[in-house]
């Protein structure tokens, strides 16, 4: 189930975007129910009660070992504790593993919808085997609901998701479908990918927009202006040009500074672990009464990084979702950025380019010798460094004692 990049991002687009084969549409097993949200499940998921409660339901489809769940956020704020939850949760069941000896990190993941509110995708590391688990929000009605899917693959090191489950990714786009009265997505034939195979025949790979595309050119023109903002210490410029799921990302970290336990947030995944402490130490006087779009500007504006010669490939664009390969003077990276197109016109989602840098700052750190359990002590030191500032010790402790609704 190991695959390459761009197999991965071309079975995940496939099956995210519906790409039609000839295979027989499969019937919705129920329409079901949670807090009064009606949706549906694709045949052959069945609901495990002990994994779920009156906010949660989860679903397991014995055929491919693969889970969908729904959850109700009541507030927003909720979020983070409930993320918390469902991995504890799933952990201990799919992995039979100890919630509070599983590591985790967050692995790229792009946006399915121009709708998506919040979106994350982590998986367990260290151990024989690996759970991947996503959860994407969307809001039917408005209510705020998480969707998303669970997967187990073989570990192996430093993986940073490159395993996928073509009938995981399926599902979940069916139950997200079904959310937001939407037909259900067709079946999706992917060839190459392990155990995940559903057909013989492999989609022919997304193209990139022709030369003077006009979306395209739109993507190229808001990119430019992020590096425009970004070189200028705009802040709010660039918070601006933000995708929700990006500023919602940010909401979580806020929450987490300002309310988490020392061991809700060593539970964290590292890059996490490090943002969250990092808010600790710039905004302990102001977090409070700061909103994600002025986290996100503050965090530009203080940053000291320096911005070269940063541009795009020519952009693939699927509907009103799309993604480029960043190009440093003049040289194709590794890393893509992704696009979305909302009211406002196309926005950048730096989730999967975020998600990519902290699983490059865990493997630089394994590579070092640090390992796991020494992370928590080299944290604080790496701040101290970039900061300039003294770290204290108390800098685990939450900012507010107060917590959160549950």
């Amino acid at each position: 189930m190991r695959l390459c990049v761009a197999v991965r991002q071309l079975a995940l687009a496939a099956t995210l975007h519906a790409v039609p084969t000839a295979a027989q549409h499969p019937a919705p097993a129920a329409t079901e129910t949670l807090a009064g949200v009606p949706y549906g499940v694709p045949a052959g998921y069945v609901r495990v009660a002990n994994l779920g409660d009156r906010a949660t339901a989860v679903f397991h489809d014995s055929r491919t070992n693969t889970w969908v769940f729904v959850a109700i956020l009541h507030q927003p704020e909720q979020r983070p504790r409930l993320i918390d939850t469902l991995v504890r949760r799933l952990g201990r069941r799919v992995l039979a593993a100890n919630p509070d000896t599983l590591e985790w990190q967050a692995v790229p993941s792009y946006p399915m919808d121009e709708v998506e509110g919040f979106r994350l995708r982590l998986e367990s590391v260290g151990g024989p085997r690996s759970m991947d688990i996503s959860f994407r929000q969307f809001r039917p009605d408005g209510r705020d609901v998480l969707v998303g899917s669970v997967f187990v693959s073989s570990g192996a090191p430093d993986q940073c998701g490159e395993t996928t489950s073509v009938p995981a990714a399926q599902a979940e786009a069916w139950v997200a479908a079904s959310l937001l009265g939407r037909p259900a997505p067709e079946p999706v034939t992917i060839s190459g990918v392990g155990e995940t195979v559903l057909g013989a025949s492999t989609p022919a790979p997304p193209a990139p927009a022709p030369a003077g595309d006009p979306e395209a050119t739109r993507i190229q023109q808001v990119f430019a202006s992020y590096m425009a903002a970004l070189r200028d210490k705009q802040g709010a410029a660039a918070a601006d040009l933000m995708t929700p799921a990006v500023l919602e990302s940010h909401s979580d970290l806020r929450m987490l500074a300002l309310h988490a336990s020392p061991a809700e947030v060593r539970a964290l995944p590292l890059a996490q672990r490090v943002a969250v402490l990092g808010l600790r130490l710039r905004y302990a006087g102001r977090l409070s009464a700061m909103t994600a779009h002025e986290l996100f500007a503050a965090a530009t504006t203080e940053g000291t990084q320096r911005y070269g010669d940063i541009t795009l490939s020519a952009p693939v664009v699927r509907g009103n979702v799309a993604d480029a390969v960043l190009v440093s003077g003049g040289r194709r990276t590794s890393s893509r950025v992704a696009f979305v197109r909302g009211p406002a016109g196309w926005r950048i989602d730096t989730l999967p380019t975020n998600a990519s840098t902290g699983c490059l700052l865990r493997a630089n750190m394994r590579r070092a010798g640090v390992s796991r359990y020494v992370e928590n002590e080299i944290i604080p030191l790496m701040l101290q460094s970039t900061t300039g500032r003294t770290v204290s010790a108390d800098i685990w402790q939450p900012l507010e004692r107060v917590q959160p609704p549950r």
